[in-house]
């Protein structure tokens, strides 16, 4: 499971690459770019994610936002009900406002965070 790591190194890359090329399965808990707002938006996990992905040559199995996967375990712990509207309200283009859209939600981009409205 890859996420944010604060201490992340070139030999966690690598062993990370190791496993993933040798048959562990590759699962990440988002891929987001970057976190924060303004002008500093420090790399999130999304950023390590792509850094194994690129050394293993496989890709991750997102199981956060913006994954259908995320939302499915969402209604079945909760037990909505799949007929009904949900909103998915969000600052971020690339996860928040993409989940809602791959799971049929209507969406609202709230401006106070990663998306910027010059970035709309």
């Amino acid at each position: 499971m890859v996420g944010i790591d604060f201490s992340f190194s070139y030999r966690k890359l690598t062993i990370a690459s190791l496993y993933v090329q040798n048959g562990c399965a590759f699962i990440c808990s988002n891929k987001d770019r970057n976190c924060g707002n303004g002008d500093r938006c420090p790399p999130a996990g999304g950023a390590i994610v792509k850094a194994i992905e690129v050394a293993c040559g496989k890709e991750a199995i997102v199981i956060g936002k913006p994954s259908i996967l995320a939302f499915d375990i969402i209604r079945e712990d909760h037990n909505l009900k799949s007929d009904l509207k949900y909103l998915m309200t969000g600052d971020n283009l690339e996860t928040d406002i993409e989940f809602g859209h791959k799971n049929g939600m209507d969406t609202l981009l709230v401006l106070s965070g990663v998306t910027s409205a010059e970035m709309l």
